[in-house]
């Protein structure tokens, strides 16, 4: 099993149970993170619209960063204002910190990270993750999270690499370069099979033409089902194109 097959087994399992053990088996034995020592168990009462109560468990830690895990309420991940409520309530205990969420319904998941740029105010990065996607994007970022035995030679690195690697995982930048490079690779896949479909004697220049705009107009259209889709606007199911 490789090490990326590895993070996607945990999040699957966790999905499925919401244990939050699982979690931090992923932290703590799959990315290196150590346990969640020095931090315990808070109750974060959201204030107007929210009107709810959550706790945050911690999972995990590095050098005084911790990770917590929220057991969203719904059946929907909660959106910017519900993430920034809870980063506002954990800001007494970590100003930066992680928090894993997953909702009632276990089928959805969102890592956050709450990180401190340079003007001194936080800002969040999330991760989203849905159970039984085939999507790698979150999880080739978590795996940027680990810390290989040689970092950890000398004990717990100090926070300020914490920050970096986080940074680095969640970096906007990387995620937005990797969706360009998935996707010229696919539309070049798919213009080549429709080509191939074609008798070799039809292949003209034209064929080409239709096979560019035929490959570009399928892949546009499927991005847009699956952003309505991620709104919950196909059959209230973020799966539904997977399903149906």
């Amino acid at each position: 099993m490789t090490f990326l097959e590895r993070i996607r087994q945990r999040l699957e399992a966790f999905g499925q149970s919401r244990d939050l053990t699982l979690m931090t088996k992923l932290f703590c034995e799959d990315l290196g993170w150590g346990g969640p020592r020095g931090f315990t168990r808070r109750r974060l009462q959201l204030p107007s619209p929210l009107s709810c109560e959550v706790t945050a468990v911690p999972v995990a830690q590095m050098s005084g960063l911790p990770v917590y895990c929220v057991k969203w309420p719904q059946d929907k991940l909660p959106g910017v204002t519900a993430r920034r409520a809870v980063q506002k309530a954990l800001a007494s205990v970590s100003a930066e910190h992680v928090v894993c969420y997953i909702t009632r319904d276990g089928r959805q998941l969102a890592f956050t990270w709450a990180r401190r740029r340079d003007d001194g105010k936080i800002e969040l990065r999330t991760l989203p993750y849905e159970v039984g996607s085939p999507a790698r994007t979150t999880i080739e970022r978590l795996a940027e999270m680990a810390f290989s035995l040689n970092e950890l030679e000398a004990g717990e690195p100090p926070v300020t690499a914490v920050v970096d690697k986080l940074n680095a995982a969640f970096s906007v930048e990387a995620v937005t370069q990797q969706f360009f490079a998935d996707y010229r690779r696919i539309f070049a896949d798919l213009q080549r099979q429709l080509l191939d479909a074609l008798p070799p004697q039809q292949r003209s220049v034209e064929a080409k033409v239709w096979a560019h705009d035929y490959a570009l107009q399928l892949l546009n259209r499927l991005m847009f089902l699956y952003f309505i889709q991620h709104k919950g606007w196909l059959g209230d199911s973020p799966q539904f194109l997977c399903r149906f």
